[in-house]
C-alpha cells in the first residue's frame, strides 16, 4: 500500500484543509508553519512552542489567508499576537 492510500484510508487521520488566496504559499520550516503572500510573511507559527505572529491589514486579501490558516490550523486566539497592531490599516499593497 501506498503512503497516500494509507493515510486516503485511515479514518483516524484528521483532515485539515488549508484553503490558500492567490500568491500565497505555505511551507513548513523547523517545526514553524509559514504563510508568504507574495514577497511578505504575514503568518508564523510555532505550533510546538504555541507562538503565533501575524501581519494583519496589510490587505484584505491577506486578512482573508491568515483567517483560513488560523482555522485550518486551530491557533488559539490567546496566542496571536499582531505585529502590525498600531499601524496603519492596509499599509501594504502588492508591488505592481
Amino acid at each position: 500500500m501506498t503512503l497516500i492510500e494509507t493515510i486516503q484510508n485511515n479514518p483516524n487521520v484528521e483532515r485539515q484543509d488549508l484553503k490558500t488566496v492567490k500568491n500565497a504559499s505555505i511551507f513548513n520550516q523547523n517545526g514553524i508553519v509559514f504563510c508568504k503572500h507574495y514577497d511578505t510573511i504575514i503568518f508564523a507559527y510555532d505550533i510546538n512552542n504555541q507562538v503565533c505572529e501575524i501581519r494583519d491589514n496589510l490587505s484584505p486579501t491577506s486578512n482573508k489567508q491568515i483567517k483560513y490558516l488560523i482555522e485550518g490550523l486551530s491557533v488559539p486566539n490567546g496566542i496571536i499576537k499582531d505585529l502590525e497592531k498600531n499601524k496603519k490599516k492596509w499599509s501594504f499593497s502588492r508591488p505592481r
